[in-house]
């Protein structure tokens, strides 16, 4: 049986991976892309799995803010590197945690907010079309075959997801 973190701990979590990645951005001079993008993905997981236990509170988010505005291109980075085409059935589980881990950020942060909502950057367009590879995927039933990889449990919404991450499969 797996030991759940308290909420205490899952915010140190999303905080300390938000510092490390802001750390890093801003100290580098000579800093790669791959490195940056997979904290940034560290950063979104952390994301989901503090809010699929619990909210962030006004004053966490407040305090998380700064650190996220300072990443925020790393982040997008991160997120559009997902969302090109390029859709893996045996990523799945890893899609459907990242595609929830950046909702839960764009709706708690206002600068990633503002990046989704700037229709020049083409952000949102990328994110809804990951979307429907996702929700695509669910509808063609290929998970059904693909059980020797991934169960269908971990495909369906976990609990702590709201309904309105409709690229999960529906729980039982």
């Amino acid at each position: 049986m797996a030991l759940s973190k308290s909420s205490d701990d899952l915010y140190v979590d999303l905080k300390s991976k938000l510092i490390h990645l802001k750390t890093y951005t801003e100290g580098s001079i000579d800093k790669h892309q791959t490195i940056a993008s997979d904290m940034a993905k560290d950063v979104i997981i952390a994301a989901f799995r503090s809010r699929k236990q619990h909210r962030l509170t006004a004053e966490q988010i407040a305090e998380l803010e700064p650190l996220v505005e300072c990443c925020v291109d790393s982040l997008e980075d991160c997120m559009m590197d997902y969302t090109i085409p390029g859709f893996e059935v045996y990523q799945v589980p890893f899609y459907l945690i990242l595609r929830s881990g950046i909702q839960f950020m764009i709706e708690d942060f206002k600068s990633l907010e503002m990046k989704y909502e700037d229709e020049e950057l083409g952000f949102k367009q990328e994110l809804m079309n990951f979307t429907e590879d996702l929700e695509s995927w669910q509808k063609t039933g290929s998970y059904a075959w693909d059980d020797a990889i991934h169960s269908e449990e971990e495909l369906r919404r976990p609990i702590g997801i709201p309904a309105d991450h409709t690229w999960w499969l529906r729980p039982i």
